[in-house]
């Protein structure tokens, strides 16, 4: 049965790698299919015929495969009923009358507030559960909406189908919103919006304004200045897990040492939790025991494990409420469920069997739960440590005295630790890329800090108005962080590598689970050489005399990976979005790591326009490099900042490099005076990059406009070929100033692409530009549409393919 129930898990996963959801008749045939084979093979399994060896692998393989086929059916079943839930694609951008409720916690950002929204009537169809922000008015008479938590509001909006940035090896948004059931985002219109009831009835929505109450009781008592309590975002998080307010910067020294799942309500709190309730009722249960009398004789017809476990539960089930039941705490809450159902239905069914039910009931609850990191992380993390609860069983039995009981637990402390260091390498460098080298040392300091101390303080100043409890949990937390950000700062903290293939990580996986078998010392070593191939493994890349170029998905901006046989470039840095978040920190970087790159041989900021150079900062902080140039104004706070790291150089025609058989040559400006770069618009003094391998041309205009394309005209006259390229970038994003008939001519590209933002404000690219290129008969890319862009100028040709064809699933936009 454990085996079958892992195989429906197993079927669930393959459905979500598909790109295209089969057809609801064809689900409902699968489905009819698998119950045969399922029903079928489980009534021959008990015939004479399957005791033969063969006849009985053959069996248990045809009830796999059903047990698989019904998964993904199921998967398929339900996935037909969320995406049914849509925004009409002739709905977005209309403004629309809504009624409805704000669920979940408001999170207010640098432009305004945004929240989940469930809608009870509207103009319109529109999905049940949607996204909406409220942003800040810029006219000073203008109304001021304050949203909060289970507040009735009735206004106007503007939506838009679930849309993000795909990029190789990023995160997937569309994804995100599927698993919550968020089908459409938007914002509120400016104008007239009532508030219909400041109360709206329901528990869940009681419980949603109680857990505000209290986010806004603690930022009160800590937050009167940042110096006294640089740690608040985090005690807000342990206690109603909104880590909105946690800065950027913490995140990194959390993400460095190993201890991210410590701030939050994770499955480590919740079960932490859960044991301490389950400790307590042990407390109470016993001395009323010892009492006698009536509630004595009462209490031993409910054995301490079942009290313990009703108990437990009911503690775990009010954490996860008081976190909103965020959805990797609703995954703890079902593996905590299947565990005392077992004890209250006085039933043993073991480690094993229980972990493989609550997988089971997690992914039939929640069948996108595979696509969540936390998922496997949760159930890799209590595999480990169940294997090592096994193999510690052994030795208890043969314990005497109060020192071999203390050498046991300080043996199987340690083991737990191993098992964690080295069980969890290939999932983390899988999912991440990255491993904290100090993790299993922060986490022994940490662990029991900030679960046993820490988190219990913070509980307890949520659940009444006492403020020591909370100084003295943000006390304790700073102690301890001050030790771990000492720690972050070691130059080999964390092992970081290019993301690997599927196959170099199950192998990992495979050496690990050899490694942790009740087996002779050499054969588990010999398990742990299978992670060598995951630990050594180099990202390709091109050979001598190519160049690849990714064009990435950053929004309405400019970002573009140059890369040759041993060197990388980044042309521009994209948007910036906010103060704590950018292009550079959110997109770029980490792409960096996934395809390898360590460090930048050249960062090209074309010139100083925010969805240019808006991730710059972010970037040069996150890795090493040697050369900047730029057209960005000496008066630019940013090029100040820049000059720290490494001293930068202006733009200007003339500037080649050669690297690997490729060159790399700057067209555009043609001076480097910096009185002329402010005389000018930014857009004017755009950096224009041409690349040249064996296998074809790319150029990367920027922002510049029709004088500017006029003068490389000019240019070209004089050189001719110049302007000619295989590929181009579009000038200005497709904007009307820009690709004159005579520049698209000159360049002659093959294709073209548009680096927009999906239903971006500027109406980019425009639509008289479209039809000049597709009258030239030139193929037509964009990073709304497409994704990320990847051109590969190949001595055996151009191969161009994009991300949301490699990288397509059923749940992407068209």
């Amino acid at each position: 049965m454990q085996a079958l129930l892992v195989a429906f898990v197993g079927g669930v996963y393959v459905l979500q790698q598909f790109a295209e959801l089969p057809s609801r008749h064809d689900t409902v045939v699968a489905a009819g299919w698998a119950l045969t084979v399922l029903i079928t093979s489980l009534s021959f399994r008990k015939s004479a015929l399957a005791r033969r060896r063969f006849i009985s692998l053959l069996t248990a393989c045809a009830l796999a495969l059903g047990a698989v086929g019904l998964g993904a059916a199921y998967a398929a079943w339900r996935a037909h009923e969320r995406l049914d839930d849509a925004l009409a694609s002739a709905l977005e951008g209309r403004d629309i009358q809504m009624t409805g409720v704000v669920a979940g916690l408001p999170e207010q950002g640098e432009r305004g507030v945004r929240f989940d929204f469930v809608v009870e009537s509207a103009s319109e169809p529109v999905p049940d559960l949607i996204r909406l922000s409220v942003y800040e008015r810029e006219r000073i008479d203008a109304p001021v909406v304050t949203v909060r938590a289970g507040e009735r509001w009735q206004w106007t909006v503007r939506l838009r189908r679930p849309h993000g940035n795909l990029n190789p090896h990023g995160f997937d948004y569309e994804a995100y919103l599927l698993e919550r059931g968020i089908r459409a985002t938007g914002y509120v219109r400016p104008g007239p919006a009532t508030l219909v009831d400041a109360s709206a009835s329901g528990w869940g929505y009681s419980a949603t304004r109680w857990r505000e109450q209290i986010r806004q009781r603690l930022n009160a008592a800590l937050t009167d200045s940042e110096e006294q309590a640089p740690y608040a975002g985090v005690m807000v998080a342990l206690a109603v897990g909104d880590q909105t307010a946690i800065p950027r910067d913490q995140w990194l020294s959390f993400s460095r040492t190993g201890i991210t799942h410590l701030v939050s309500i994770s499955g480590l709190h919740i079960t932490m939790l859960a044991g301490l309730a389950y400790g307590f009722a042990a407390v109470v249960w016993r001395a009323l025991v010892r009492r006698g009398g009536w509630v004595s004789t009462q209490l031993l017809h409910w054995p301490l494990p079942l009290v313990g476990s009703a108990v437990g539960l009911c503690a775990a089930a009010g954490y996860c409420v008081l976190a909103g039941f965020a959805i990797p705490a609703q995954r703890t809450l079902y593996m905590l469920a299947v565990v005392a159902l077992a004890q209250l239905s006085r039933r043993n069914i073991g480690f094993v069997p229980g972990l493989t039910l609550a997988l089971w009931v997690v992914v039939v609850i929640d069948p996108w739960a595979v696509l969540a990191a936390g998922f496997w992380l949760s159930f890799g993390a209590v595999s480990l440590l169940l294997s090592v609860a096994v193999v510690q069983t052994s030795h208890r039995e043969q314990e005497r005295s109060v020192l071999q009981r203390l050498a046991t637990t300080v043996r199987a402390w340690a083991l737990a630790q191993w098992a964690i260091a080295m069980g969890m390498v290939p999932i983390l460098l899988g999912l991440f890329g990255q491993v904290s080298l100090i993790s299993p040392l922060a986490n022994a300091l940490a662990i029991p800090v900030v679960s046993l101390v820490v988190t219990p303080l913070v509980l307890v100043a949520a659940a009444s108005d006492l403020g020591l409890p909370l100084i003295l949990a943000h006390w304790v937390f700073a102690g301890v962080m001050q030790v771990l950000d000492a720690m972050a700062a070691w130059p080999y903290a964390v092992w970081q590598q290019a993301a690997a293939p599927a196959s170099l990580i199950a192998l990992a996986l495979a050496g690990v689970i050899v490694s942790f078998l009740p087996l002779r010392w050499y054969w588990r070593a010999f398990g742990l050489l299978g992670m060598l191939p995951l630990l050594i493994w180099q990202a390709p890349r091109p050979a001598f005399g190519d160049a690849w170029v990714r064009v990435l998905d950053v929004g309405q901006g400019l970002a573009v990976h140059v890369q040759t046989m041993n060197h990388d470039l980044i042309f521009d840095t994209g948007p910036g979005y906010s103060r704590e978040s950018d292009a550079g920190s959110r997109l770029i970087a980490p792409y960096l790591r996934a395809v390898g790159v360590k460090e930048l041989d050249e960062l090209i900021i074309s010139h100083a326009d925010n969805d240019h150079a808006g991730g710059a900062m972010s970037l040069v902080r996150s890795m090493p490099v040697r050369q900047i140039t730029h057209s960005l104004p000496d008066s630019l706070p940013l090029l100040a900042a820049l000059a720290e790291k490494t001293a930068p150089r202006r733009c200007h025609r003339g500037i080649v490099f050669e690297w690997d058989g490729v060159s790399l040559q700057l067209l555009h400006p043609a001076t480097e005076d910096p009185a002329e770069s402010v005389a000018k618009r930014r857009n004017a003094q755009s950096c224009v990059l041409q690349l040249r391998s064996r296998g074809g041309r790319l150029l990367i205009p920027s922002d510049i406009e029709a004088k500017q394309e006029a003068e490389l005209l000019n240019d070209e006259r004089s050189q001719p070929g110049l302007l000619r390229a295989d590929v181009l970038v579009a000038p200005h994003h497709g904007s009307r100033t820009s690709s004159t008939p005579d520049f698209v001519s000159a360049v002659g590209a093959k294709t073209v692409i548009f680096p927009v933002g999906y239903r971006n404000s500027y109406g980019h690219p425009r639509t008289e530009v479209l039809e000049r290129y597709l009258t030239e008969g030139t193929q037509v890319l964009r990073t709304d549409t497409d994704g990320a862009v990847t051109v590969q100028l190949n001595s055996t040709g151009i191969a161009i393919e994009h991300a949301r064809e490699v990288q397509r699933r059923y749940w992407h936009q068209r």
